[in-house]
This record gives structure tokens, C-alpha cells and sequence, in this order.
């Protein structure tokens, strides 16, 4: 990356932890960029020695090879992956067309089914051919088909108007929310710390009774 720096003071073998700011002394850039590149280069390191020279998080692996909905290439799917401490990301999702009737349902046509990377409770984007807008509804049942997957959704799929006579088609892609938790101090009446979790519109508590006798 080009750009305007007075200087480029990082160095790992000096094993510095911290840049510390002087009274009356003017601030450069390069003791800000020394600073960043410490927490970069801890970071990676931390990374390193936890994962490894390279993985992926159990629940969403990145980068993963698969075949496109068509059968016919081969495409990387969305995630995380860590290769010598640094963090490979690919946030790109996959469309798949749907058919539905308009009722709580799609029907998905996939070449291999048995990858389909759905599951109850993900949440998805849909989007009707010739309507504007999309819906984001909730995953709540996954039944393999022969020749596809079949989805139960939490709310109706909204039709073209005028509606069909039968099916209509779309495209769906799956979305992944990330919730802001935090701890909320105190306890509830029994004694547990209560967590929120907060998404979008929808607040979830959970709480962490003690146990007998503790």
C-alpha cells in the first residue's frame, strides 16, 4: 500500500509491547503506526500458537471447496479461515433458486443435497423474481428431497402480484447475523447472572442458574 508516512519504526526482534506518549512531545504517525503494527503482529502470534499454522472455527469454516447449485464448477464457500496467524475471509454467499407456492415452504433443486449448508434457526434472504425488496425469514425445519432440499420457513413467502396460478420462482441466500452480547450486572431473583443477547429486533435472555448447593 502506498502512501504518506514519515517513517516505518516496527521492528518484532526489538520485542517492544507498547508505544508510550512523552509529555511535550509531538505526536508523529509513527508511533501511532508502531503501535497498530504491536497489536497486529501480538494478534497473529496469539492466533498461531492457539490454532496453528492453519484452521477454520468448527461452526463456520471458510473457504471451504464445494460445488456451485448447478453442479457444474467448483466455488469457495463463505467464512473464516486462519493461515500462519492471519485472518482469510470470504463473505460472499451463494444464491439458490427456489420454487414456491406461497405458503411457509421453498423447494430447492441441488445437485448434491447432502451439501446443502442449511440448518434450522439460520436465518435467510429471499427474493421473489419480479418483486422488489426481499424477506428475511427464519429457518425452521430441513427435509432432504431426492433432487434438492425442501426449507420450512417462519412466515409465508410473499408471491408476485398478481399471484400465480401455481409455483413461482426466486432466489434465497443464506445470512448470518452477529449478535452483541454483553454481561448485565447483577443476578435475577434465584440467584443467576442473567446474559442479554441482543439481534436486531429480538432480545433473548438467558441465565445461568447456580447449582444445588453452590
Amino acid at each position: 500500500m502506498r502512501a504518506d508516512f514519515s517513517r516505518i519504526t516496527f521492528d518484532p526482534r526489538k520485542h517492544y509491547s507498547a508505544v508510550l506518549q512523552q509529555q511535550g512531545r509531538v505526536q508523529v504517525d509513527a508511533d501511532w503506526n508502531e503501535q497498530q503494527r504491536i497489536h497486529e503482529h501480538r494478534a497473529a502470534c496469539i492466533a498461531e500458537d492457539v490454532i496453528g499454522r492453519s484452521g477454520a472455527p468448527m461452526a463456520r469454516a471458510g473457504l471451504a471447496l464445494r460445488f456451485t447449485q448447478d453442479g457444474r464448477d467448483l466455488g469457495l464457500g463463505p467464512g473464516r479461515f486462519y493461515v500462519d496467524g492471519l485472518l482469510c475471509e470470504n463473505d460472499s454467499g451463494e444464491d439458490y433458486v427456489f420454487s414456491s407456492t406461497g405458503d411457509a415452504s421453498v423447494t430447492l433443486a441441488l445437485a448434491r443435497p447432502d451439501a446443502a449448508p442449511f440448518r434450522p434457526g439460520q436465518r435467510v434472504a429471499l427474493t421473489v423474481d419480479g418483486v422488489d425488496g426481499f424477506q428475511e425469514l427464519a429457518i425452521l425445519g430441513v427435509t432432504a428431497l431426492d433432487t434438492g432440499v425442501s426449507l420450512a420457513l417462519s412466515d409465508k413467502v410473499r408471491p408476485p402480484s398478481p399471484p400465480p396460478g401455481g409455483s413461482f420462482t426466486g432466489s434465497l441466500r443464506p445470512i448470518e447475523h452477529r449478535p452483541e452480547d454483553r454481561q448485565v450486572p447483577g443476578h435475577g431473583d434465584d440467584g443467576a447472572a442473567i446474559q442479554r443477547s441482543s439481534r436486531r429486533n429480538t432480545v433473548v435472555l438467558l441465565t445461568n442458574a447456580p447449582a444445588p448447593g453452590s
